[in-house]
């Protein structure tokens, strides 16, 4: 028999209205206006689990695959949380040991045309590939003084230091193992990505992201879910 897991991780501002969004599709047997959902199976023997895996529409995607702990039996690891979520002109990646989060802001001048680039095309080195600038990637940081046990981007960092560069060390983010982020920093990562110009941003406060995400979940998301009505043949997954 095979176990269905639930995001039942509350790490994240945005966990709790995930979990309802799979619970509420679970009750109209996975039918949504618009909505597409996807499965994936994993385990053996009497160890069998489902996790959702996707969740799209033509305006937003969803992917379940962050770990909120190991099953019983010590053998699989339970990775029904919610690890990517992309809205209108918005990217974001969570993880459970509280690395990144990476955030992807579209910038480019067509998001009707480039919508379905944007929710499930490549977003790398774009650049370096000689690609349109359509996005700017920001990555996780930190700017307080306290640089104990401190984290930095390893090749910027070494460089400084080698060269003695003070004020490019003073200016660096940094991270800490196992905090979250307070602010999202854009990162050229080496030359590879696109820098911002003009008024474009150049960081982001981190709770402010995902409290925008988790509205957009609430209002748009759970709400087209919801909207829809349950029918007596929905109570049967």
């Amino acid at each position: 028999m095979v176990q269905f897991l639930y995001p039942t991780s509350r790490q994240f501002p945005f966990d709790e209205v995930c979990e309802q969004i799979v619970r509420g599709l679970e009750k109209r047997s996975w039918r949504g206006p618009g909505i597409d959902v996807k499965f994936h199976d994993y385990g053996s023997g009497e160890q069998k689990y489902r996790t959702l895996s996707h969740i799209t529409s033509a305006d937003f995607k969803l992917l379940f695959h962050r770990g909120q702990g190991t099953l019983p039996g010590g053998r699989w690891n339970n990775t029904a949380a919610i690890t990517e979520i992309v809205i209108p002109h918005k990217e974001l990646h969570v993880y459970d040991d509280e690395s990144g989060p990476a955030f992807y802001l579209y910038v480019g001048k067509h998001y009707e045309r480039d919508r379905e680039w944007f929710l499930n095309g490549s977003k790398v080195n774009s650049k370096l590939n000689r690609e349109p600038k359509r996005y700017l990637k920001y990555n996780g940081g930190c700017d307080c003084q306290n640089r104990a046990g401190a984290s930095f981007e390893t090749v910027g960092f070494l460089m400084a230091t080698l060269t003695g560069d003070v004020k490019t060390l003073a200016q660096m983010k940094h991270t800490h193992r196992g905090q979250r982020p307070p602010i999202l920093v854009h990162t050229n990562d080496l030359g590879r990505e696109y820098d911002p110009e003009g008024d474009e941003p150049k960081i982001f406060r981190t709770a402010e992201v995902m409290k925008e995400f988790q509205q957009y979940l609430e209002d748009f998301v759970l709400g087209t879910i919801v909207s829809h009505p349950i029918h007596k043949d929905c109570f049967d997954r």
